[in-house]
């Protein structure tokens, strides 16, 4: 028999799994720092609530983890966090509002594996409830740059657009009735190409004189306000004029947030418009000649109240935090730290155990080996653990009451009198 993790599944260990603490560490400390609270929900609900997200019905079965309990309930694990949200909010309807939440997490999907695509994987999501102006919005755009900023990444762009500027765009061209099939379409841009979407348009139907009209729209380009002023032009109804005002005025609050040059509207953008009721977003971290999308979100005006909620505003986006980490595996450097104590001889044992919890009790990473072995091999174990210091213990320190510190990463060595460690390390 092979022992392995199940298909879609992964282990992560060392400093993949280092990597990804640190990156969910400045993710909460950015959730946090704008007043969001952190709620956690159970891995799997009843599968009536989750069939419903977006209509979906019954025929989300094949894609989630379905299972029935021993007493034949039916249920599912949690495919994203936005599902157990509104379950969860309907459950407690005297949250005050705006009800500010995160979640961070484990999520699973059966979806066809591959390369950065795996069946459980994490999310981290936030949301706001309760909250209809574009305020909300903006501040989501805000939070998201404090996360890029915590990770130290500064070249990126977060693309917007507007469902009511989708839809107003169909209404313009008199083509209301195929909106669903546009849209499908218009999603699969940036896999299939324009011309991919052209021809998709085409085997559906759609007039080739539309078509084109389609492909002028979303490919309106130029700085944020030479768009606003474009569709102004051309678009005259009720919705998308009201989808136009909505943008323009998150670009209008992104300035005091000192972040509009991180935003960039793209008509092209089209994600889950079979729930998103307006705003929608897309972070695409940049690279050389490359845009890395790893999160992503919406408004969802519509979604809270079809789970016996009263109607409620809400807004969110989620990280692919997975995602995340690989892109920037090489752009994050893990620092080393802690020390190591290694002991000269296996007689020093206790004495060893002595320094490690003093340094311990000063809230210092520390360790020693719990094997007896040589001290070559102590050493060397140190090495491979990334440990940044390491102290040789041997009977002349114990009788000194001094110990050498070696920087493994410099090589460099200084003399510290043992009762003076802690504070040393504390310093560093």
């Amino acid at each position: 028999m092979k022992v392995q993790t199940p298909r879609g599944t992964r282990d992560l260990l060392g400093k993949d799994m280092k990597l990804m603490t640190l990156v969910l560490s400045k993710i909460r400390k950015s959730f946090e720092k704008y007043g969001f609270e952190e709620a956690r929900t159970p891995a799997f609900e009843n599968f009536d609530v989750l069939a419903m997200k977006g209509g979906g019905g019954t025929a989300i079965k094949d894609e989630i983890y379905y299972f029935q309990d021993k007493s034949k309930r039916e249920l599912g694990l949690r495919f994203d966090f936005t599902v157990p949200l509104a379950r969860m909010f309907a459950c407690n309807p005297t949250l005050p509002k705006p009800y500010k939440r995160f979640q961070i997490g484990q999520v699973w999907r059966y979806d066809r594996p591959g390369k950065g695509r795996y069946r459980e994987f994490t999310q981290a999501d936030v949301d706001i409830l309760g909250v209809s102006d574009q305020s909300a919005d903006t501040e989501l755009i805000g939070v998201l740059c404090d996360c890029m900023k915590e990770l130290g990444v500064n070249k990126y762009v977060i693309k917007i657009n507007s469902r009511k500027i989708a839809d107003g765009i169909i209404t313009e061209l008199e083509l209301e009735d195929r909106k669903e099939d546009i849209f499908r379409s218009l999603d699969k841009l940036e896999k299939i190409g324009k011309s991919g979407v052209e021809k998709e348009l085409i085997s559906k139907k759609i007039p080739l004189k539309k078509i084109k009209q389609i492909l002028e729209f979303i490919k309106i380009i130029g700085q944020n306000e030479t768009i606003i002023s474009a569709l102004k032009e051309r678009i005259k109804n009720e919705i998308g004029i009201e989808g136009i005002w909505e943008v323009e005025r998150i670009i209008k609050l992104s300035k005091a947030y000192g972040i509009q040059d991180k935003i960039k509207i793209d008509l092209s953008l089209i994600r889950g418009m079979n729930y998103y009721t307006g705003f929608i977003m897309e972070l695409k971290i940049l690279g050389e000649g490359l845009e890395l999308s790893c999160a992503g979100g919406g408004r969802y005006d519509n979604l809270i109240e079809t789970y016996g909620s009263l109607k409620t505003h809400a807004v969110g986006f989620s990280f692919g935090v997975d995602r995340l980490c690989e892109i920037l595996k090489e752009k994050i450097k893990l620092k080393n730290e802690g020390v190591f104590i290694a002991l000269q001889n296996n007689e020093l044992e206790e004495s060893g155990i002595a320094l490690v919890q003093k340094l311990r009790n000063s809230n210092i990473k520390s360790a020693m080996a719990l094997i007896k072995r040589s001290l070559s091999k102590q050493i060397k174990y140190a090495v491979s653990k990334d440990f940044k210091y390491l102290i040789v213990l041997g009977e002349k320190e114990i009788q000194d009451k001094k110990v050498k510190v070696k920087d493994l990463g410099t090589g460099k060595e200084k003399t510290i009198e043992t009762k003076k460690l802690a504070d040393y390390f504390s310093k560093k």
